[in-house]
Parts: structure tokens; sequence; C-alpha cells
């Protein structure tokens, strides 16, 4: 017996409605899996190349000097440094614990990154995965594999205060017991941000910027005046909790962190705005184009990365896919304002000499985590307004692509370099036992996105699996590994001299402090270490000619 035709059509609209629920939670999962995709990888990779950078130093500090140096050195960060000395009760803890950050914060960086994007673009919000994929990729971002310097430490205040941003968000909004106690909540949440680290403050001058947005758009009295007290909450919140933040801090630990540092620059005038266009040519559109150039050559040497990449932009292109994105969509207003607060929040960094996103040393990207969320929102946006609608899947697919092959390539060079350093460090070891003195390494090394390796970092690296104190009568430079770096002496030739004609004999002392990591003493020989023919090592003396 056939139902009624109402009840068909109304059992029809159901199973239709249905359908259209599972397939968008289903175009939600594969967007997120891509995310985690990514996420995975560089975690792994910071399993696979620890310790990098400044982790290396931490690693030696803790090791040489204890856990109460940390609070010494940290002096200027007290909350930070509280938190890692609480965590290296047990070294393994702290180690763990910022293993668990890096995993964490990176997809939360991503999750920001996306509601951010369902709030400024609700029209466009099948593409808010896209962006947070872009938040976290290799474009010009090359830290993601730092554990404890990065992901617990300047990653952390950045999220807490882009969460804390989101939660005002509801009363700007609606006005009601949740949405103020939201606002509550939120200032807590940014206060503490500002205590853990200075990094919270760009994002503060960020959410200004959107909330003044909000103010823009707003067309009624009621909602206006929640924009204004909202912001007046977040900007008296930041500056109550900065006060307390200089006030606690060791002045004398890192004073080029401070606010008077900006002060005590002599750099040109020019150099300033220059500096700002070329951060946000770079960070638009001039790292994501380096980056695709040069995964070519690179996916010949590592073809797994290949097929993440392949992966992760198939399942962002069926993530994003949506019959219901306007045809034109066109906000000016959102546009101008997300590139203001782009510029604005990048504008303190410059301010304290710095450049955001170095070609040559791109640890100097941990610069502008805090404008990550909004950078991506602005490259994903401008990619899609100059693509027409039908064909929007294609920078979809190529961003995404370009996104999970770049994180393979990355993290595979890390890991491979780091095992090279270990080998060279399992040879090398057998060269120290025995001795008195210091003993020198020069150790040639392949150019990396990172930036050359550091002192303090190629140490640890080349001493992690070393007895106990055997790593306290080593010191090393890189040989090559990159162009020499202004105002640093990292390179062996510029501490050593020239292989041919050698600056110091091994008779000659060391004296070394590098935040509290000593060498003071007598140098019994210096070697050049690397990387023979096959599985080889090459450990002959440094100098070859006379001094």
């Amino acid at each position: 017996m056939k139902a009624p035709g109402g009840l068909d059509n109304l059992h029809h609209g159901v199973s239709l409605a249905e359908a259209r629920v599972l397939a968008k939670h289903s175009r939600s999962a594969a967007s997120v899996a891509g995310l985690l995709a990514i996420c995975a990888c560089f975690t792994l990779g910071a399993i696979g190349a620890f310790p990098l950078w400044d982790d290396g130093w931490i690693w030696l500090l803790l090791r040489e000097k204890g856990r109460e140096a940390i609070q010494a050195s940290f002096s200027d960060r007290p909350l930070n440094a509280w938190l890692w000395t609480t965590l290296a009760v047990r070294e393994e803890l702290l180690w763990n614990t910022a293993l668990v950050a890096q995993a964490v914060l990176w997809p939360a960086m991503g999750w920001v990154s996306a509601r951010l994007w369902i709030r400024l673009f609700p029209d466009l919000r099948s593409y808010a995965w896209l962006a947070a994929c872009v938040s976290v990729a290799p474009f010009v971002t090359k830290i993601q594999m730092v554990t404890l310097n990065i992901a617990l430490a300047s990653l952390l205040p950045v999220v807490l205060a882009y969460a804390a941003l989101l939660l005002s968000w509801r009363f700007v909004e609606s006005d009601s017991r949740r949405s103020r106690a939201s606002l509550v909540a939120s200032a807590l949440l940014l206060a503490l941000a500002v205590l853990f680290q200075e990094y919270a403050l760009p994002v503060v001058i960020v959410g200004s910027v959107l909330l003044l947005l909000k103010w823009w758009r707003a067309s009624e009295a009621p909602a206006r005046r929640r924009v204004l007290i909202t912001l007046a909450v977040m900007v008296l919140t930041a500056a109550i909790a900065y006060s307390l933040y200089l006030a606690w801090a060791n002045p004398k630990v890192r004073p080029n962190v401070r606010p008077e540092h900006v002060l005590e620059l002599n750099r040109p005038l020019a150099w300033y705005p220059t500096t700002l266009l070329a951060s946000l040519w770079r960070g638009l559109i001039g790292g994501f184009v380096e980056q695709a150039a040069d995964l070519p050559a690179m996916l010949v040497a590592h073809p797994w990365s290949l097929l993440l990449g392949i992966a992760v932009a198939l399942l962002l292109t069926y993530g994003c896919h949506s019959r219901t994105d306007p045809r034109a969509p066109s906000d000016r207003k959102t546009w101008l304002a997300l590139l203001l607060a782009l510029t604005a929040g990048l504008t303190p960094v410059v301010a304290f000499g710095r450049v955001p996103w170095s070609p040559v040393l791109g640890l100097e990207s941990r610069y502008a985590i805090p404008v990550l969320p909004v950078l991506a929102a602005l490259a994903v946006r401008g990619a899609l307004a100059v693509t027409p609608r039908r064909w929007r899947w294609l920078p979809v697919f190529l961003i995404a692509f370009v996104a999970g092959a770049g994180t393979g390539v990355e993290v595979a060079t890390a890991v491979e370099e780091r095992r090279l350093v270990g080998r060279l460090g399992t040879a090398l070891q057998e060269h120290l036992v025995g001795t008195r003195g210091y003993t020198i390494a020069a150790v040639p090394l392949p150019a990396r996105s990172l930036g050359p390796p550091m002192q303090w970092e190629l140490v640890p690296r080349l001493g992690a699996d070393w007895p106990s104190g055997l790593t306290e009568k080593l010191w090393a430079y890189r040989y090559g590994g990159g162009p020499p770096l202004a105002g640093h002496r990292e390179e062996a030739v510029k501490v050593l001299g020239p292989r041919e004609r050698c600056l110091h004999r091994p008779t000659r002392s060391i004296r070394k402090n590098i935040r509290q990591v000593q060498r003071r003493g007598p140098v019994e020989q210096v070697l050049w270490v690397a990387a023979g023919p096959g599985d080889s090592v090459i450990i002959e003396p440094y100098c070859k000619g006379k001094s």
C-alpha cells in the first residue's frame, strides 16, 4: 500500500537532509584529517630530529648545570621559567611534556585559524580547514619541529591569546549571562598568555583591529557598545598583565626583548618600511612560491613526500567542496581589516629590529607566530578571489599539495641531518676518551631551511649518546651549511680560520660562556669531522697549514 503523498515526501525530505548532514560531516572530517596528517608528520620529525636549535642549549644546560640554571637563564620570562623548572624535576618529564605540547599546540593553532576564518568569512566556511593547514604549513614558518623552545614557549601564549579573542567575541555577538562569563574567562586567559611571554601582545594588536571591523560592521548601538566594551577589556587586561610581566622580569637578562630596546637600535629609517613590505610579500606570496619551486628536486630525494602531498591535497579538495559558495564573494572591509591586522601585528616585530620571515635564517620565523592565523586567512582568501567559482578546487589542491609535500621534505631532511650528525658523533667519541683538555670539532653540513646549526646545537647532537660528562669536553662549529650570519661567530672559518691557514693551534685555550653553558680551559685538539664515502666518517686535524 502506497503511503500518502505528503508522508512520502516528508520521508524523502528527511532522508535527503540526513544525507546532506552526513556529507557535510564527512567533508569536515576529511579536512581535519589533512591538518592532522601535516601536524603528525611534524611531530614524528620532532622526535627524529631532536634536539633542534635552542632545545640543544637547554639539553646542555640541564646536563651541565641542573634545573636551577633554567630559572637564572630565563628570569626575563619568570612564569615560563617556573613552568620549565617545575617540569625539569625529571629531565624526561620536561622533554616528554614539550613533545606533547608540540603535538597538541600546532593542531590547536590550526583550529583557532579555522575558527577565525569562519568568523570572518561565514559564507566560505568550507575553506576554514584549508586556512588551518596554511597556518601550520612550512611555507614561511620553519620552527614546527622545535619542542621546548617553541611549543612550550612562544606558541603556547599565542594559542591562548587567540582562544581568548574567539571567546570574547561571544559577548560581541550577544549580551547574555553566558556571554558575559565568556568575556571574563577570555580576560583571564589573555592575562595568563601575556604573563607567560610577550608573544601574546601582537595577538592583542591583531584582535583590536578585527574588533574595530566588528564595530564598523555593526548597525545597532547596543552591538557597537559591546564591541567597545570587549576592546577595552582586552586592551586593559593586556596592559595590566604586561606591566606586571615587566615588573616581575629581570631586566638584565636579554634586554633586547624589553620595550626600551626599540629606542636603542641604530638602523636606517628606511630599513623599517622596506623590511615590513618585504615581510608582507614573503609571507603572503614569496614563501609559498619558493617552497613550490624547491619541491621538484626535493621530491626526487624524498618520494614519500609526494604521497603525503597528494593525500593531503585530496583530503582538502574533497573537504572544501561546496555547492553553496557565492559566485563572487566580496567584502572589502574584511580584506582591509585583515591586511591592517597583519601589518599591525608585524610592526612591533620589525620595530625591535627583527626580520619576521628571513630567507636565510628560518628560525627567525618564530617572531611571526602571532600573525599566522591572519596571514593564512588573507592568503587563502586572496587565492579564492582570483579564481572562478568552478575552478576553486584548483588553488585548494595546489596549496594543500605544497603544504603536505613541503612538510614531508622538511621532516625528511631534518631527520636525515640528525642521523648524519649522530653518526659523526659516534665516530668522534673515541677521539675524546682519555683526553684532558677540550676538543673543538669543525663539522661540514648542508644548508637547511631552519638556518645554519648553532654551536650549542651541534654539541648535544654529536654527544647525545655519549657517557655522562664527555660532552663537557667538546665544542663544535659548523663549516658551511649556509651563508655567514651578521653579528655571529658561528662558522669554523671565522673562529679557526681557513684550514690551510689556521689562526688557533691545539695548545690555545677556549673561553665560551653562552647563557651559562661554559667552556674554559686549554684546547687539546681541533678536529675536522665530516661524512666520507658511504657511511664512513673522516676525522683528521683541522689545521692543514701553519698559522
